[in-house]
């Protein structure tokens, strides 16, 4: 009996014998998505840990997270949720993606890339909205919503927050 690897590459016996090449599956195979290719089909979807700093820079542990996950050799890492303004967030210390955490988060790609520099990394951003957590954040809606603890966005805040996501997506 052989294990089998799901990326393909040397495994072991069980019984102790010699070294033999498993297959490649699916999983190791590349695939385009648009015009990028991901070196395999193995995806690190997007877990938030709450680890940032109080201006939502990637922590030491972060990077050691990301670090790891890049050395497992993803073809695709989704880096986890990262709000675009600390006005509306649902966890204290989440991720941003700001001019306060652009270097950081440089460091960040640059701590993956050296372990890894095949992944395509993508970052996921957001605005915490109505999930926001008043305990330390404002909790915001779009539309009325009847309650007197979540503030209605006008329509130049909504802009704003808009211009924020081009800039954080730049």
């Amino acid at each position: 009996v052989y294990r089998v690897e799901l990326l393909g590459g040397l495994t072991d016996n069980e019984e102790g014998g010699s070294r033999e090449m498993a297959r490649p599956t699916m999983l190791s195979q590349p695939i385009w998505i648009g015009p990028r290719k991901a070196a395999n089909r193995l995806v690190y979807q997007p877990m938030e840990c709450n680890d940032g700093d109080e201006v939502g820079n990637p922590s030491d542990r972060t990077l050691e997270r990301y670090r790891r996950l890049a050395q497992a050799g993803p073809g695709v890492i989704f880096v986890e949720s990262c709000t675009v303004t600390r006005e509306s967030r649902g966890r204290i210390h989440e991720l941003g993606v700001s001019g306060e955490t652009v270097d950081r988060m440089a460091a960040l790609v640059e701590a993956m890339r050296e372990e890894n520099p095949e992944p395509l990394i993508l970052f996921q951003i957001s605005h915490d909205g109505t999930r926001g957590n008043p305990a330390f954040t404002r909790v915001a809606s779009a539309l009325p919503s009847g309650d007197p603890n979540v503030c209605t966005l006008s329509a130049e805040e909504l802009e704003a927050i808009e211009d924020l996501f081009v800039e954080a997506a730049c």
